[in-house]
């Protein structure tokens, strides 16, 4: 199967997972030590501060947070740029919000590097 592919796959199913709260299923692919950073958003909708983690279990600790406080769901992505760096555009129709998010992939195909931004 192509590289390509098996990324794909590997991101259609952790939005999946993300909408559903599987956290664990996306550990799977999370390296124990990611850079994982966000910007502040202050938005009618949501507020977060701007975040900078280094930890796997801070990360999902964080989106479970975010789920908590806000329900983020995911309504929609794009993939501007697939390899192992990865660039997506992802819809929260709910919180009228489209964040990008970088997604850097290890020759494992293991997660090493998120960075998101609203666009």
């Amino acid at each position: 199967m192509p590289f390509e592919k098996i990324l794909k796959e590997l991101i259609d199913n952790a939005i999946s997972n993300y909408n559903e709260q599987s956290f664990e299923k996306i550990s799977k692919i999370l390296c124990e030590n990611i850079t994982f950073t966000g910007p502040e958003i202050n938005l009618p909708t949501i507020q977060t501060p701007a975040i900078s983690l280094s930890k796997k279990e801070d990360v999902l600790n964080f989106w479970q947070a975010l789920h908590n406080s806000f329900s983020p769901t995911i309504s929609s992505t794009k993939i501007i740029q697939l390899g192992k760096h990865s660039i997506i555009h992802c819809y929260y129709e709910d919180l009228n919000m489209t964040n990008e998010i970088e997604v850097f992939f290890d020759q494992y195909s293991k997660v090493y590097k998120m960075t998101n931004r609203i666009i």
